[in-house]
């Protein structure tokens, strides 16, 4: 008698073990709906604020391709810049909620007890977040510490520098389909599938949320935080190097990515 109910009692305490490691590990910590919400407007901003930081380097480089590729791209009021904008904006917040919804599936399946994902891998999504985070604030820290001078890597930079040229080039002539109108709603859509040191960080910390909604809302950020200079620039391409202080921006940039490395473990 003694023997089985010491069985029983071990049985019942098994239970509690794991409810403990589950905790321990956070399983069990949900964030509040106002919380989530709270993190979702900071980083909507700080991804607004950084895209647009940054959208004034990189207009001397994005500026002349869509000069290059669209009609007329140097009238303000032309369809075909627009075209291509909202085509951008649209394929950035479809790419963000692609990998939002696929990484939102899978932290799901590792936190249900039943599936084979949760005995593989039960924090998923706690691992996913810490990773994105400190990649987003080292990358962050690593351009700051190059803008700043601090070392070089120019033979790193030129087979960068190649790579994305040949990848452009590519991208631009699978857009050369169809009328004129097509072919500017496909270069907007190619857009965010070109190598760019300012959208990967923005992708990154959109899939480090691990919400379809919440990826998508970083990806609209990150798009209308880039809209005004590239409306303006394509009309302008000089006007960002010649006005803005570039030394100002190679500081604030990185600042705010560091930014956004913060908000994205805080989730």
């Amino acid at each position: 008698m003694d023997h089985s109910h010491h069985e029983q009692n071990t049985d019942e305490s098994a239970p509690k073990q794991e409810m403990n490691l589950h905790h321990i590990l956070g399983h069990d910590h949900t964030p509040s709906p106002t919380i989530v919400h709270a993190l979702d407007a900071a980083g909507f901003v700080a991804i607004f604020s950084f895209s647009f930081v940054m959208s004034l380097h990189c207009a001397t480089m994005c500026a002349p391709l869509v000069c290059a590729k669209l009609k007329s791209a140097s009238a303000l009021l032309h369809p075909s810049l627009w075209r291509y904008n909202l085509a951008r904006i649209v394929s950035y917040i479809a790419l963000g909620t692609l990998f939002g919804s696929g990484v939102q599936a899978l932290s799901k399946l590792s936190l249900d007890s039943s599936s084979k994902a949760n005995a593989v891998f039960p924090w998923f999504s706690h691992v996913l977040t810490i990773a994105v985070g400190g990649v987003i604030i080292s990358y962050g820290i690593f351009s700051l510490a190059k803008n700043l001078n601090m070392f070089r890597f120019n033979t790193i930079a030129k087979k960068q520098s190649g790579f994305s040229a040949k990848i452009t080039q590519i991208l631009v002539k699978f857009s050369n389909i169809g009328p004129s109108w097509i072919q500017d709603i496909l270069f907007g859509a190619m857009t965010a599938f070109l190598p760019c040191a300012t959208l990967t960080p923005a992708l990154l910390a959109a899939i480090g949320t691990a919400h379809s909604f919440s990826a998508g809302l970083y990806m609209l950020a990150f798009g209308l935080g880039t809209l005004p200079i590239m409306t303006v620039a394509p009309s302008l391409p000089g006007w960002t190097r010649q006005h803005i202080p570039e030394k100002l921006l190679n500081i604030l940039g990185p600042t705010l990515l560091i930014l956004v490395g913060v908000m994205t473990l805080l989730r």
